[in-house]
């Protein structure tokens, strides 16, 4: 056949949907990967880095733990709280008189959690730092963009809920002493947020993604965070809005290409939600910069004892986070994620 009759083949396109187009960390992690699993086997060694991880987390947290508990021993407060009568009202007393620094104690010792994951990949499937989405690229831009939007997330939350009646607003002027325990507790938020995120979307989903497509690790990823971190109390709008924002952040380290923003945005939920508002539960004053009270028989709106993250205002934001994050162009970053490992 001569060449002038010859027809042109157009190749063969690929589909543009960006949640198909695993970011290269993923594809560094299975090429690194030493030992494969079946998905079972795979499932099986997570729960038990998990529960590593949790055990050491116990461990760390029972030390400072302990020292509070005797302190309130000494000053009567777990006779006041066992003459009760309630085992429940007993443990809500004497969780009101544990003091200000040991949440940020319990942050900090989250990082066992991340600790235990890392150690994994690096020792027994010799992984870099790089295949678990944590590059050196773009580190400190990517973090505070994360941490700026998970503010403003959870301020809108706040916002909406008051704009419907939901929520009272009041400003507190913090003393020195507790504005520098603020600034320790977000440096807090954003070691579990990296613990939490290394643990699920650093290790896990790279691991899952040697076996299956992209879109069944958003899923399977999205319902292993609902079991870990969902609590053992969960409203349908708790189960709704952990999936919309553990989906959203999923998504958000496939089209950034890195673990940074998703480190940030969640750290800067987890510091609203426990510190720059304090929401006022079981009458106890929160350490926090502002004071938000909940309107009483309306937990649609406020999510009840379950708190702001089990409302509807919640539900409404994180379904705007997840269109956003969806609309992100998808990141190609220069060089490839092993020369610009940590």
């Amino acid at each position: 056949m001569e060449p002038g009759n010859q027809t042109e083949q157009t190749p063969r396109r690929t589909p543009a949907n960006p949640l198909l187009k695993r970011p290269a960390f993923w594809a560094l992690a299975a090429e690194e990967k030493k030992t494969r699993m079946g998905l079972l086997g795979e499932c099986l060694r997570f729960a038990v880095v998990y529960l590593v991880g949790t055990l050491l987390q116990s461990l760390l947290v029972s030390i400072p733990m302990t020292a509070a508990a005797l302190r309130n021993l000494r000053d009567g407060v777990f006779d006041e709280a066992i003459r009760s009568g309630s085992i429940q009202t007993m443990v809500l007393k004497m969780a009101e008189q544990l003091p200000d620094w040991m949440t940020i104690v319990v942050l900090f010792c989250s990082a066992a959690l991340g600790g235990a994951a890392m150690y994994h990949c690096r020792k027994k499937e010799r992984r870099s730092l790089a295949s678990m989405g944590l590059i050196r690229r773009g580190l400190l831009p990517e973090l505070i963009a994360g941490l700026a939007a998970g503010l403003v997330f959870f301020a809108a939350v706040v916002l909406l809920g008051r704009q419907v009646g939901a929520y009272t607003l009041s400003r507190i002027f913090p003393a020195r002493r507790e504005a520098m325990l603020l600034a320790l507790a977000l440096i807090g938020c954003l070691v579990s947020g990296a613990s939490r995120e290394i643990l699920l979307r650093g290790y896990f989903a790279p691991t899952l993604n040697a076996t299956l497509p992209v879109v069944p690790v958003l899923l399977t990823s999205t319902l292993m965070s609902l079991f870990l971190f969902g609590g053992a109390e969960m409203s349908a709008l708790t189960v709704g809005n952990t999936v919309l924002m553990n989906l959203a952040l999923c998504i958000l380290t496939i089209k950034r290409g890195s673990l940074w923003a998703a480190i940030g945005l969640q750290g800067g939920w987890l510091f609203c939600l426990n510190f720059l508002f304090g929401f006022q539960i079981a009458d106890s004053d929160r350490l926090g910069l502002f004071r938000v009270d909940s309107a009483e028989y309306r937990t649609l709106l406020t999510g009840g004892v379950n708190g702001p993250e089990s409302s509807i205002c919640a539900t409404v934001v994180w379904i705007v986070v997840l269109a956003a994050v969806l609309a992100l162009p998808q990141k190609n970053a220069a060089g490839s994620p092993a020369e610009n490992t940590l």
